[in-house]
């Protein structure tokens, strides 16, 4: 089964969100960067960006006859040469970020110009926020308490 079970797994996760109301985007990509795919080429004498393209070719044929609810106009390749001056940015950006298992966002104040960033592990609720509580020693707040002595 080996790449079809990891493909059938988030299109099952992205046919059940949608049974449940939900606006998914479930886009595909084809990670071509390594040795192995290069390794694979040169075994079969033939250059690895061939290689490569005829098996992203193939993997989207089987994928599309499995009936995969992917967003196929939403189709990356990080092959692509018009990527190329990005593929070592988004490789370096990992170390940067670390284990994060999480989403920024940020907060328009009301009555104010500036924002509050909030991070969270579970973006799938950001629909229920109704509010946003702050420490009474948050600068945010600390500026409030003066706003509201000053028309006291």
């Amino acid at each position: 089964m080996g790449h079809v079970r990891v493909y059938t797994i988030s299109d099952s996760v992205a046919r059940f969100q949608r049974m449940n109301g939900k606006n998914v985007l479930h886009p595909i990509g084809w990670d071509a960067f390594g040795l192995p795919a290069e390794n694979a080429a040169i075994d079969r004498q033939i250059s690895p960006q061939d290689w490569t393209k005829f098996n992203i070719s193939q993997m989207k044929s089987q994928l599309q006859t499995l009936g995969c609810s992917f967003d196929w106009d939403r189709e990356i390749d990080t092959s692509d040469s018009i990527l190329h001056d990005w593929r070592d940015i988004i490789k370096l950006q990992q170390h940067w970020i670390g284990e994060c298992n999480g989403v920024n966002f940020d907060f328009k104040i009301s009555g104010r110009d500036d924002f509050i960033t909030l991070w969270t592990p579970y973006p799938e609720y950001i629909d229920h926020v109704k509010f946003v509580t702050v420490s009474d020693t948050h600068y945010i707040a600390k500026d409030f308490k003066i706003m509201t002595d000053c028309q006291n």
